[in-house]
């Protein structure tokens, strides 16, 4: 095998009958530019078994390959003719460190090059049989607009609705939960490739397809493509909880947007790939290298250091030399002591030394990013959501690094020094439906009583602010800052729609549903525990006993209306904590590991103001929050705060 770069090698797969043993011929050329036809196979990695040992024969030579790899080649290859074929599990010598370093840094040139992909999602069974059959079909009818109950099996026989939110919905569903989804590699694989197949078993079809259903479903949600995902997904546990279209869209719309050129900064790119899996850190950086920043490409070739903490280094310094501060809001310490998933690959792996100015792309965050969001609605809508640094980038000769580039120094804005923080926000998960708050009574208890109980406790810190926001608007003010003035535009409990401002009216108006829908539970509640004690109730309890009927009744309706409002806080507060500035007793939330003493700055151009705690002369950054009264700029205009450089360790 060699060891550098501009060299790769192939496998021949030799043409055999199905039950034939694996053998294949290895060849090398010298260069990728030259004309060869061949496939990529785009596959999962398994472990190799030594009970259970497989092998693929090279003249003499017995080389061991995992099961899914070898699954993959007998199913691939054909009787007739030989298949010539990328795969890197043979094709790179996985001992030789140096070798697999400069291979990876050409995967992306391999696999637009390659005359196919071939994604292998694994050996068939009855219900990835049927959803191969299914799935082309599927497509190509709601392409046509047809009804769901239209649909019609590869015989022609009508497909009933409770067909397609049953075993054959159900079929679709699971063969996009395939692992070959929840990969970071699987990504550039089949964006990069001319043409892409998608294998499993004996059966395939255009990966194309995948891509019509994952771009027809973020477009048309309500339409034709929603009430397609509705059926394949009814009934199914979701892999994500929060939104049940997740398990497909995501991955699917991350290719999407990296074969259109799409993706907007680097920093989108790997805050996108945070859900997806991973073997080993640096893959999070070389799997999307074809699409990343040309100067960092060279940044990296000149490197001697390519660790994991080097790269993600890196790309934090490229961000912000090119005045991409909004790219601060993806790093701090509330970011980088996250958990892993515990289903990830890389879950056990520890933590990496950054400083508190570089993101650590390898964890879930648990907070909503508000630079994210922004964007989002910038893209959407074509102005951000929030603009708390102006409009303006920095210019970025104010943008510079120092101990050996371990400490940032930017242009920032002093706000003001946090005094009083609430309890960090760990109330119970609201359920999927928000309806069942009004039929699950175990469920309601413990929601409406403790987002009650945490709302109070805000409006009472909030009370200090006075002098700030005004006795007649300081509850008001708690209340954007509880929301993040923020709500969908289209109030959906299962889709996500565009995130616009919330006005003072609706705001208002959510917060007072919530209060009426917990003052009918409270009569609820009363009836029930009155009823239990076996004593007969007085001509006035019968009345109220009646009104507490009723009250059960409204809150049916009402459920998903005052449930809006828990939603809404959810979102905005999971990972953060309620708080109040001194000097200027302002109010918001900030990261959940904020504390008295910390203190806020904008710097020119982020979405949202930072909060950074002082470690000796220098600070290290926390994270983003939300300051009532300064996300639209107002603080860039105040003529009593000078801008000073902040540095960031």
């Amino acid at each position: 095998m060699v060891s550098y770069p501009r060299i790769t090698w192939g496998n021949q797969l030799g043409r055999a009958c199905h039950h034939d043993p694996l053998r294949g011929t290895l060849f090398q050329y010298a260069t990728l530019d030259q004309d060869f036809k061949y496939d990529a196979l785009s596959y999962r990695w398994t472990d190799f078994n030594p009970e259970v040992p497989n092998y693929i024969a090279f003249g003499d030579v017995n080389f061991a390959i995992g099961p899914n790899l070898h699954a993959a080649l007998f199913h691939l290859r054909r009787e007739s003719l030989s298949r010539y074929l990328w795969i890197d599990q043979i094709c790179i010598n996985q001992n030789d460190k140096d070798e697999k370093l400069s291979q990876m840094q050409i995967m992306g040139e391999i696999y637009s090059k390659a005359q196919s992909v071939l994604i292998w999602l694994g050996k068939a069974d009855e219900q990835s049989d049927l959803a191969m059959q299914l799935f082309p079909i599927l497509v190509k009818q709601v392409q046509h607009e047809e009804e769901i109950s239209d649909l019609r099996q590869a015989n022609e026989r009508p497909v009933s609705f409770d067909e397609w939110t049953g075993r054959l919905g159900t079929s679709i569903w699971k063969l996009f939960l395939n692992s070959w989804f929840g990969r970071v590699w699987t990504l550039q694989e089949a964006a990069l490739g001319r043409e892409a197949e998608v294998w499993c078993g004996t059966k395939s079809f255009p990966f194309r397809l995948v891509e019509d259903f994952g771009k027809g479903c973020d477009k048309d949600r309500y339409g034709y493509w929603g009430k397609a995902l509705s059926a394949i997904s009814f009934g199914s546990k979701s892999s994500d909880p929060e939104n049940p279209d997740r398990f497909l869209t995501t991955h699917v719309h991350i290719i999407t947007t990296l074969k259109e050129n799409n993706y907007g900064s680097s920093a989108r790119l790997l805050n996108s790939l945070r859900i997806l899996d991973s073997t080993a850190h640096e893959d999070r950086i070389y799997s999307v290298l074809r699409f990343l920043d040309l100067s960092f490409i060279r940044n990296i070739e000149q490197s001697q250091d390519r660790s994991p903490a080097k790269l993600y280094h890196l790309v934090a310094m490229q961000e912000l030399r090119d005045g991409n501060l909004n790219y601060l809001g993806a790093a701090g310490l509330s970011q980088q002591r996250r958990t892993y998933q515990a289903t990830r690959a890389d879950s056990t792996r520890p933590y990496l030394p950054l400083p508190s100015w570089v993101p650590d792309w390898t964890f879930i965050p648990l907070v909503h990013s508000y630079w994210v969001l922004s964007d989002d609605c910038r893209q959407k809508k074509g102005i951000p959501l929030y603009t708390a640094g102006g409009l303006h980038q920095s210019d970025n000769d104010k943008i510079f690094f120092s101990k050996n580039d371990k400490a940032l120094h930017i242009p920032g804005t002093w706000i003001d020094d946090i005094v009083e923080c609430t309890a960090r926000f760990n109330l119970l998960r609201l359920p999927e439906n928000l309806g069942d708050l009004a039929t699950n009574y175990a469920i309601a208890t413990t929601v409406v009583r403790d987002y009650r109980a945490y709302i109070a406790s805000c409006m009472q810190l909030a009370s200090q602010c006075v002098p700030q926001y005004g006795a007649a608007n300081i509850q008001r003010a708690c209340r954007h800052s509880l929301v993040g003035s923020m709500m969908s535009s289209t109030l959906s409990t299962t889709r996500t729609g565009v995130l616009v401002r919330a006005s003072n009216q609706i705001v208002d108006s959510m917060f007072e549903q919530f209060e009426r829908f917990s003052l009918l539970f409270d009569e609820m509640d009363w009836f029930i525990n009155r009823t239990s004690t076996g004593t007969p109730l007085t001509t006035d309890e019968l009345a109220r006993a009646q009104g507490a009927l009723v009250a059960q009744q409204q809150a049916a309706t009402s459920s998903m209306t005052g449930g809006y409002l828990l939603q809404a806080i959810a979102e905005n507060c999971k990972g953060r904590r309620f708080f109040i500035t001194g000097k200027r007793q302002y109010m918001g939330v900030a990261p959940d590991i904020a504390e008295p003493g910390d203190k806020i700055c904008i710097v020119p151009g982020s979405c949202a103001p930072f909060v950074v705690r002082p470690k000796g002369e220098h600070f290290q950054l926390i994270g983003e929050c939300y300051v009532h009264g300064i996300m639209d700029g107002e603080a860039m205009k105040m003529g009593d705060l000078d801008e000073q450089i902040v540095v960031l360790e």
